[in-house]
């Protein structure tokens, strides 16, 4: 062992440790950045139902007012129509079965009395026909047609406007047509063809006026279609009403 190494060896011994500092037992830290919350994502807010349906008829240009305003009118009229008609059948098939069940009886008068009380086409042709028989079955017949023709107006009322509408709805359709490919040529004139979105809202307003044409002509006609069997219906059986009282009506009192 050389006498440098006994040096170093001896210091090492007889110089103190040093104490840590509190710097020293501390660890590092090292700086890191803040984390800020990440936004969540702007979802596309789709517009209500009023909002598209006033899109679609504004897409549709000026044929769509008149078109909407007939569909309102119609709607009004069917549904009068349909309380009409579903009102005079219940109380109808009421007073028939009340009607009969006395007349059977040999109750004229109280059928008479029913008849005048009850409020109905029905009710109205069998009073006409009572009020006739005296006066013999021909009398009675022609009496009863009398009314019942009289009635029938008042069942057929608003028929033929609710029928009229649905056949000119896809005619309005049709010319909404007609008026959007000439705003589409209009623009071919003027733009050429280059630039689709120029030419988008011409045949755009084509097709919604067709298509809101054929939406409202089919229910219409539907509804109509159904309307005037209900009155078919009750005329039959007006007529089949009729038929029984005369059949009822003896030979002794038939004025033949």
């Amino acid at each position: 062992m050389n006498l440098t190494h006994i040096l170093w060896t001896a210091v090492a011994q007889v110089s103190p440790t040093p104490t840590p500092t509190p710097a020293d037992l501390t660890p590092a830290l090292s700086p890191t950045p803040l984390l800020t919350p990440t936004p969540p994502p702007i979802e596309a807010i789709e517009p209500n139902f009023a909002v598209r349906l006033l899109e679609f008829v504004a897409k549709g240009g000026p044929v769509m007012i008149p078109m909407i305003m007939l569909a309102f009118l119609v709607f009004v009229l069917i549904v009068e129509r349909y309380l009409y008609i579903r009102q005079i059948n219940r109380g109808s098939a009421k007073f028939t079965g009340e009607f009969f069940s006395l007349w059977d009886s040999g109750k004229a008068d109280a059928a008479a009395k029913a008849a005048e009380n009850h409020e109905g086409p029905i009710a109205r042709m069998l009073a006409a026909g009572i009020k006739a028989v005296g006066k013999g079955k021909q009398t009675m017949r022609e009496a009863m047609q009398e009314q019942a023709l009289s009635e029938t107006p008042a069942l057929n009322r608003f028929m033929s406007t609710i029928a009229t509408i649905g056949t000119i709805m896809p005619i309005m359709g049709l010319l909404g047509t007609v008026t959007g490919m000439i705003k589409t040529f209009e623009v071919i004139t003027v733009k050429g063809t280059g630039d689709p979105k120029a030419l988008a809202g011409g045949i755009s307003e084509a097709l919604i006026t067709t298509e809101t044409g054929l939406i409202f002509a089919i229910p219409i006609l539907l509804f109509h279609t159904f309307l005037s069997n209900r009155v078919d219906r009750y005329l039959n059986e007006m007529e089949k009403f009729a038929t029984r009282l005369l059949a009822s009506i003896t030979g002794n009192n038939s004025g033949e």
